[in-house]
């Protein structure tokens, strides 16, 4: 197995699907995609020493008695998640963490190759309890559930800009206000600079080609920004 997920949007356990349901999915997920402790299994995923994620992982080892079950992988994202390809490609089930958007989810789609798991019940480190509302959430493609309680707290982009350099520049902030990235777009060319495709003149080639896919939204967006001009 391998250890968990999150987006910025959620922080989630991931698995395997299976024509047979929930429990079949993954040896130690119980019903309604809930983690249980059934054999040894490896735990890995984009958690290096350290990390956030790798705090958050080791409280859920101990708090859902999993640290005799699951032996964590501490190593580089590129790393473990190489060794989570692999497994996956052979037919083996995988546990792992990691989040959204990522490359990892564009390799293994949530609700095609992977799932989101709940994990048993919320029971955050004291340093998150002030998120505690955040752990569980709705809308996930690929949950096992609806809501799917992840135990991680779930953050979100947006955009931060100066206040008084918005107030001097209306355009920008409609822009900025109507402005929308599909996360399976951001997956996607995330997926392209792991694989590579990571010089400036690259990511300027995606945002071209992203663009000329969009024109019409685009242009939508160029257009609501140029009105704010007026007002």
């Amino acid at each position: 197995m391998d250890s968990e997920i999150k987006h910025r949007k959620p922080h989630q356990d991931i698995r395997p699907p299976s024509s047979k349901g929930a429990e079949a999915a993954l040896p130690g997920a119980g019903q309604g995609g809930h983690l249980r402790a059934h054999r040894q299994g490896r735990s890995g995923g984009l958690s290096p020493p350290g990390w956030g994620c790798e705090q958050v992982i080791s409280h859920h080892l101990d708090v859902y008695g999993l640290s005799d079950h699951i032996n964590p992988i501490k190593a580089s994202c590129a790393a473990a998640m190489a060794d989570t390809l692999a497994r996956r490609k052979t037919g083996e089930p995988v546990f792992f963490y990691t989040w959204a958007p990522n490359w990892t989810i564009f390799k293994l789609k949530p609700g095609e190759d992977v799932l989101w798991i709940n994990v048993p019940e919320i029971l955050p480190a004291p340093s998150r309890k002030a998120g505690v509302e955040r752990m569980t959430v709705t809308g996930v493609e690929g949950a096992v559930s609806e809501p799917v309680k992840l135990g991680f707290v779930v953050s979100d982009i947006q955009v931060v800009a100066n206040s008084e350099f918005l107030k001097k520049n209306p355009p920008i902030r409609r822009f900025f206000e109507v402005f929308s990235l599909p996360l399976a777009d951001i997956n996607e060319q995330n997926t392209r600079m792991q694989d590579g495709e990571d010089s400036a003149r690259d990511i300027e080639r995606h945002v071209d080609a992203w663009i000329e896919r969009n024109r019409t939204t685009w242009d939508g967006w160029l257009q609501e920004a140029r009105s704010a001009a007026s007002l």
